[in-house]
């Protein structure tokens, strides 16, 4: 299968990569040509034709002997002042004298925007500068030239150490033909890359002229590449101290001047960058692609690292975001100006010395002597002891001393108590407790009423609260005060009052009151009779309310006279049996008087008896 190539005269044609110039090479003459600006007509001896642009125009030319060079070209203007390069001088001293292929030559090598570059551009004065037009190079050809039929692809075995120079050779393998075109540019001159990029990886032979993306329908390589070897062997660094060193130049490195902190890095760069500051970005290296690779350059190159900037516009594709912000140095540039962002803001201010992606920088570092630090002393820290303080316990108060009777003869006394019969309070739905009866204390007594509060017996409620102690067991009051969380605390309303069961019948029994004897002497326990408020039991003080106009109930009248009388139990039986609120509770409640009402202390507790 065969296709057509056309060349084009225009001096600056072809891909990006051949655009901004990053390798200017000389290649030898490889056939002879003729002068073909004004009027002559170049064209080599095997009938191939030259590759256009910057690739093409490095092909050199002869300048015929005698009258015939004065004769075809023109006088050209001195090459004075263009410079100190002398490989640049010695081309446009060539120019001048009428070798119009060393013009193009001059204008291809060297820097871009300077004055050896417009010299080769008119051709040294011999035509307007900006025509985009060879010197020498690029004549019409008559009638198409034939492409050679696809062939298969040679692997990239073999070609050398260099792991961007075997990406770029690998890519082209697969059918990048773009990326044979670069490594052709990248490469040394002569060098196993250069020839295998010329070729296209074999698919066409040496020295055509041709660029590889010219090719029509490129068979792709699908064998395996083999990859860079790598030199393993391990290499004696000495100790490595990781410290902060100065880094010098390499000419200025003398025996007096490296010290263990000072590493000599010699930097070789493929051509000198401009230097000076770098700007800082005015594009962030966002919505550009979803290429970890590329978002990696993209960001070095935002960064300062102009060397990215440069990789990034070589790897992305024509026409993408990544291509657009490496060509315009993360907005440093304008687009398309056909300069590498390192030739542009070189890196002197940079904080990271990158090389350009296809002139590596080769470092060398002086080994650190090894550095011996001094131990560390970490002091003991020594610990205070915990200091727990222990609350004071409460004062227990001291009771009364209980006055000595004097001697006199035994005689027990036993005081009866009646017996009172059952009573059925009304029923009712008691609610579920909302508190638990945990950690109210460690009285296992009162621990077990607690509990039966919890379970829903009220009286077992009020037992609770009646025996506990305000002070020191306020917690287990508190819980029966609120009925196990039922009721709020301070209603002033016993438990079995606020939630009565539903018909349950509780039999009080009667309460006997034991005799008192006293050694030496005989204390007959009689009660006083009724109404006279005289008690001869000593401990107990004489009513001040007798109990009238109580209300109608025959038995609660016998509790209220017994009170009255000085039975305490009779009193505690009266506060019980009663309805909350009514006279019967209250006068219970003040033990006829004797104690003020709402002490919530029962009579027999207040005033107990000396007997013992």
């Amino acid at each position: 299968m065969s296709g057509q190539l056309s060349l084009a005269p225009e001096k600056r044609s072809g891909a990006p990569i051949d655009a901004r110039r990053r390798r200017r090479t000389m290649v030898a003459v490889v056939s002879a040509m003729s002068l073909v600006a004004f009027g002559a007509v170049a064209q080599a001896d095997d009938g191939e034709p030259d590759r256009d642009g910057p690739r093409a125009a490095a092909v050199g030319t002869t300048e015929p002997e005698g009258d015939a060079a004065s004769e075809s070209t023109p006088p050209a203007d001195p090459p004075t002042g263009l410079g100190s390069d002398p490989d640049l001088d010695a081309l446009a001293e060539q120019c001048f004298g009428g070798e119009l292929a060393a013009c193009d030559q001059l204008f291809l090598q060297s820097p871009s925007g300077s004055d050896y570059e417009a010299y080769g551009d008119t051709c040294g004065g011999r035509q307007e500068a900006g025509t985009e037009t060879y010197c020498a190079l690029g004549a019409d050809i008559e009638g198409p030239v034939e492409t050679p039929d696809p062939v298969d692809p040679t692997p990239p075995d073999g070609l050398g150490t260099d792991p961007a120079l075997d990406d770029l050779a690998g890519e082209c393998y697969v059918g990048d033909m773009d990326a044979c075109d670069e490594l052709y540019n990248s490469a040394e001159d002569e060098s196993p890359y250069q020839i295998y990029g010329d070729t296209c990886a074999g698919r066409q032979r040496e020295n055509t002229g041709r660029y590889c993306r010219d090719l029509e329908n490129p068979v792709p390589g699908t064998g395996p590449i083999a990859s860079t070897p790598v030199d393993t062997t391990p290499i004696d660094t000495g100790s490595v101290v990781t410290t902060s060193v100065d880094t010098v130049p390499v000419d200025t490195v003398s025996p007096d001047t490296v010290s263990p902190d000072t590493a000599v890095v010699v930097s070789v760069p493929d051509s000198e960058p401009s230097g000076g500051q770098i700007p800082p970005a005015t594009e962030q290296p966002v919505g550009l692609g979803a290429d970890p690779a590329l978002d990696a350059l993209a960001q070095g190159c935002f960064d300062g690292d102009m060397g990215a900037c440069d990789e990034l516009y070589n790897s992305s594709d024509p026409d993408t975001p990544y291509r657009a912000y490496g060509d315009t140095c993360a907005g440093r540039q304008p687009a398309d100006t056909g300069t590498w962002c390192r030739d542009a803001f070189g890196g002197a201010s940079s904080s990271t010395d990158v090389p350009s992606p296809t002139s590596p920088v080769t470092t060398a570092t002086v080994p650190v002597p090894p550095v011996t630090l001094p131990p560390v002393t970490v002091p003991q820290l020594t610990v205070p002891p915990a200091t727990v303080t222990v609350p004071a316990m409460p004062t227990v108060p001291t009771l009364p001393t209980v006055p000595t009777l004097p001697t006199g003869p035994t005689v027990p006394i036993t005081l009866p108590g009646p017996t009172l019969p059952g009573t059925t309070l009304p029923g009712g739905v008691i609610p579920p407790p909302t508190l638990q009866p945990v950690g109210l204390g460690t009285d296992p007594a009162l621990d077990a009423l607690a509990q039966s509060c919890y379970d829903g017996d009220m009286a077992a409620c009020d037992e609770l609260f009646r025996l506990s102690d305000p002070v020191v067991s306020g917690p287990y009051r508190d819980f029966g005060d609120t009925c196990a969380g039922r009721q709020p605390t301070g209603t002033g309303r016993w438990c079995i009052d606020s939630f009565p069961a539903a018909d349950v019948t509780v039999t009080l029994p009667g309460a006997t009151v034991p005799g008192a004897t006293v050694p030496g002497a005989t204390v007959p326990g009689t009660l006083a009779p009724p109404g006279t408020g005289t008690v001869v039991i000593s401990g107990i003080p004489p009513a001040t309310q007798p109990p009238t106009g109580l209300g109608n109930d025959a038995q609660l009248n016998t509790l209220a006279q017994n009170c009255f009388d000085g039975g305490m139990q009779a009193c505690d039986d009266l506060f019980l049996q009663s309805e909350l609120g009514s006279p019967y509770h209250e006068y219970g409640d003040t033990c006829a008087g004797r104690q003020s009402s709402g002490t919530y202390t029962y009579c027999h507790v207040a005033f107990p008896t000396t007997e013992p």
